[in-house]
């Protein structure tokens, strides 16, 4: 019979076949894990995206090496598409209150070469808008010290809060003396 004349050869192909049809389900099953996780990547980034609009916080991402910053502002977030052009962080430093920026300049620097998370808060000055607080905090990625990822928020309101709070103060200790006269 062709099996008995044949079985080496019949028994080689069986066993190709079964290789391959194991590698195909193995493929099939990488090709279903990976779209499970491009969903999960994809409902926890649009997760992300209205923390970060709820919370209007900017979300920044530097390359040290490169001096590129690469930022979501949230009118922008409300758009859903973040900063088409990286700016340098010379550019960030000049958009800085002229007060702020030795203090930014030296926090950043510190944070880059110790490793550190960085929190500051500083002034923008622009032109068309009016003075406004910001507060960042970011970190180096772990194991890459050339890349730091962070938030920004805008926090005008409360120092604005903060500075009326100092005036009512003085106002009631000014008040509070004359009343003792």
């Amino acid at each position: 019979s062709a099996w008995d004349r044949y079985w080496r050869e019949i028994s080689i192909e069986i066993a190709i076949v079964l290789i391959q049809a194991g590698l195909i389900a193995a493929l099939l099953i990488e090709r279903r894990s990976r779209q499970r996780m491009a969903t999960a990547l994809e409902e926890s980034q649009k997760r992300m995206n209205l923390a970060a609009r709820a919370a209007r916080l900017s979300m920044w991402i530097w390359d040290v090496a490169g001096d590129k910053i690469w930022a979501t502002t949230y009118p922008r977030q409300q758009r859903d598409t973040a900063s088409e052009r990286p700016i340098a962080f010379e550019d960030v430093l000049q958009s800085a209150h002229a007060a702020d920026r030795e203090y930014l300049d030296r926090a950043v620097n510190e944070a880059v070469a110790t490793g550190e998370e960085l929190d500051v808060e500083y002034r923008v000055v622009r032109p068309d808008v009016d003075e406004r607080w910001i507060a960042a905090r970011g970190r180096s990625e772990k194991g890459n010290s050339q890349r730091m990822v962070g938030v920004a928020v805008d926090i005008t309101e409360r120092k604005r809060a903060e500075l009326r709070a100092v005036e009512d103060r003085a106002a009631l200790r000014h008040m509070t003396r004359v009343s003792m006269l």
